[in-house]
């Protein structure tokens, strides 16, 4: 998946493949921490979120597929 824009001021999309199963994602700080829970278990290709609630810095965007699969993105905040 990827993010876009990354460094993201504002409003960012999240572009997950279209593969017709369901996605969770959440936003992680540089610690691990959970910050920002963005969605859970939905079919969907495409995702608008804020980072207006972030502060800046390094962040990781953590998305688990159906069957448990993990993939990691980083995003940085300006």
């Amino acid at each position: 998946f990827r993010i876009c824009p990354n460094p993201a001021t504002g409003l960012c999309t999240m572009q997950l493949p279209a593969t017709g199963e369901a996605f969770s994602a959440a936003v992680f700080d540089i610690t691990g921490g959970e910050v920002l829970r963005l969605f859970s278990k939905q079919q969907i290709s495409t995702f608008n979120f804020g980072t207006a609630s972030l502060a800046a810095g390094v962040y990781f965007i953590k998305v688990t597929n159906g069957t448990g699969k993990v993939s990691v993105v980083k995003l940085v905040k300006e």
